[in-house]
Parts: structure tokens; C-alpha cells; sequence
């Protein structure tokens, strides 16, 4: 594993700002002793400068821009935590960009990544070409993708969930849990991630006999008011229904709010309806029922955003797409039928 500048600063018993400062020979204010301890521990680790070094000796910038929708939905919350504390221990500042779909917010975006404070940009969006058409019109810094874009992924390099394959782990879990009859709560219509979630469910039902009628495919714009919804709807379905039924939500939010619905319909979870959902956001943890949930690692989507980004920045080999694996979450929303 290689070392970072957290490692030595954590070393040393000093801040990451110290050790930048020493290894950039701005140490003028710092003890002696101090100095002394922080080199001594980069001997120790075996540690050689890095990016932030070579960019402040180039008289460059070390801010990253990172661009979010929404702070409000956990996923974009985590997946800058995890940029942030992995841009801090490469020695580089991360400012958040509010991405809104409001023309006065995207030109002022424009702005300030044109002006040249910014080494690169980490954007996190579902919905955004034409904020990214006119920052690769205006900027000439690496940008890497954090999500799924809809129609211009493969301009940037991109580091995402392997939505295809959370999809199939969905389904697998289900039929082993005995379920015969499925629901899909989807994401925005014709979003990548969320059509590549559906993709693997469908391909791991299939494999195994099963299939998801078109007319059981919802979409729940991955938030509370859509799942809601969709939960109206699918309650009505359920009277007809006699299988055990189980229903896939493609985020946590859209799960929570099929589960109102539900509720008011007089349907129990898990005890009439099994439910699962993805993302593994934290509140869903706090529910009278945990909610079971596909994990995408959003926190490991950040960090290696921000290593596929530095890679860009001082131009060494990358991968243009990255997935990361996702993680079977067990909760207490889907029943076993199998268990005697």
C-alpha cells in the first residue's frame, strides 16, 4: 500500500499542513525539532513526494473541484466524504460546486472552473450534459466522472458502482430467499446507472427460470415522493397477486416511500411484501425494519474519483472506467421462505 502524506503527518504527530509545508521548504515558522521528526518519518516510511509537491514546485494550483447535485440525498454526501479525506491526504484541497439545473448557477460554474484556481474536476451528476458540453468547451483541466452521464459518459473517465452486477446480486438474493413474483422501482428514465441495475436483475432472473413483466417496471426518480408513488401503484397489483412478491428498489429513498404506500394499503414488510433497496444510506438503518440494501461503496467511489483524477493531473496511466464492487447488505425487509 503506498504511504501518503496522512501517513507521515500521522507519523510525525503533526497536521498534513505541516508536512506540505516542510517538504516545499516553507517551513520557516516551524521548530527545528518539528522538522526534524517529520523528515525522520518520511525516511522511516519510505515516502517521496508527492502530486502536491510537484504542483506547487510548478507554481500550479492543488484545488480540486468536486460538482453535486443534491447534499441533501446521502449517496452524494458520502461519496464526497470519501473524496475529501482522500484528497486531503494527497495534500490537495476540495471545494464543493453546487450542480444545479438553474442557467444562472451553471454559468457561474463555468466561471469559476474557466479562471484557473481549479488542477481538475470531480463531477457528480445524473443529469448534466449540457453543464459538461460547455466546461469541456471552456476548460482545458482533466474532469473525471463520479456517476453515470446519459449520453457522453465515454468523454471522461468515469468511476462508478457496477450497477450491472448489483443488479444480478439483487436477484439472485431474492430467489434464494424463495420469491416468485418481482417489482422494479427505477431511477430517471433512461439513466445509465439505473438501466444497467435493471439489466443485471433481469439477466439473474432469467438464468434461473424467472422473468419481470414490463408492466411490474416503475420509475421512482430515486427519491421518497417517487417511491411513494410507485407504491400506490403497485399496491393495487398485489390484491391479483398470490406469489411471494419482492420488490427491488433502485435506491434506499425510492424504497422508503414504497413502504409508506404499503403501510396505508395494509401491506406489512416483510411479512406480506418483501423490499430491498441500494445505496445503504445510513437512516435506513434507523427504520422500525432495517432495510436490506445492495451497498455501492460510495465513500470508495470518492476516493478512487480522486486517484483517478491525480493520475490525469500529472499525466501517468489510468483506467477510463473504474467499478467498484457492490456489497449484499442484510436487513430485515425480505423474508426467507426458505428457512422452516
Amino acid at each position: 500500500m503506498r504511504t501518503t502524506l496522512k501517513d507521515v503527518a500521522k507519523e510525525a504527530n503533526v497536521s498534513v499542513a505541516t508536512v506540505s509545508l516542510i517538504l516545499n521548504n516553507k517551513a520557516q515558522h516551524i521548530r527545528p525539532e518539528t522538522i526534524s521528526r517529520v523528515n525522520k518519518a518520511i525516511r522511516k516510511l519510505n515516502y517521496s513526494p508527492n502530486s502536491y509537491a510537484r504542483f506547487l514546485q510548478k507554481g500550479k494550483t492543488n484545488l480540486l473541484a468536486l460538482l453535486v447535485p443534491d447534499l441533501g440525498n446521502e449517496f452524494y454526501t458520502q461519496v464526497a466524504q470519501g473524496a475529501l479525506e482522500r484528497a486531503q491526504e494527497e495534500g490537495f484541497l476540495l471545494t464543493l460546486l453546487n450542480l444545479s439545473q438553474v442557467d444562472e448557477s451553471t454559468r457561474e460554474i463555468q466561471v469559476n472552473l474557466s479562471g484557473g484556481q481549479f488542477a481538475g474536476a470531480l463531477v457528480v451528476s445524473r443529469r448534466f450534459d449540457r453543464v459538461l458540453e460547455r466546461m469541456v468547451e471552456t476548460s482545458d483541466f482533466p474532469i473525471v466522472l463520479l456517476d453515470e452521464s446519459i449520453t457522453i459518459d465515454n468523454a471522461f473517465s468515469l468511476v462508478t458502482g457496477d450497477n450491472n452486477k448489483g443488479g444480478m446480486i439483487a436477484a439472485n438474493y431474492l430467489l434464494d430467499c424463495g420469491h416468485e413474483s418481482f417489482f422494479c422501482i427505477l431511477g430517471p428514465q433512461e439513466t445509465p446507472n439505473s438501466l444497467r441495475r435493471l439489466s443485471g436483475f433481469i439477466k439473474g432472473l432469467n438464468a434461473r427460470g424467472y422473468n419481470l413483466p414490463t408492466d411490474h417496471i416503475f420509475f421512482g426518480d430515486y427519491n421518497l415522493e417517487g417511491g411513494y408513488q410507485a407504491g400506490c401503484r403497485i399496491s393495487k397489483m398485489l390484491k391479483e397477486n398470490r406469489k411471494p412478491v419482492a420488490i427491488f428498489s433502485f435506491n434506499d429513498l425510492s424504497a422508503i416511500g414504497c413502504i409508506r404506500a404499503l403501510k396505508e394499503s395494509g401491506y406489512l414488510v416483510p411479512k406480506d411484501v418483501s423490499i430491498m433497496g441500494y445505496d445503504r444510506i445510513s437512516i435506513a438503518s434507523y427504520f422500525p425494519i432495517k432495510l436490506t440494501s445492495i451497498d455501492q461503496q460510495a465513500l470508495k467511489i470518492g476516493e478512487r474519483g480522486v486517484d483517478t483524477l491525480l493520475k490525469k493531473i500529472n499525466g501517468l496511466e489510468h483506467t477510463d472506467k473504474v467499478l467498484v464492487e457492490p456489497i449484499l447488505y442484510e436487513g430485515e425487509s425480505v423474508i426467507n421462505y426458505n428457512i422452516k
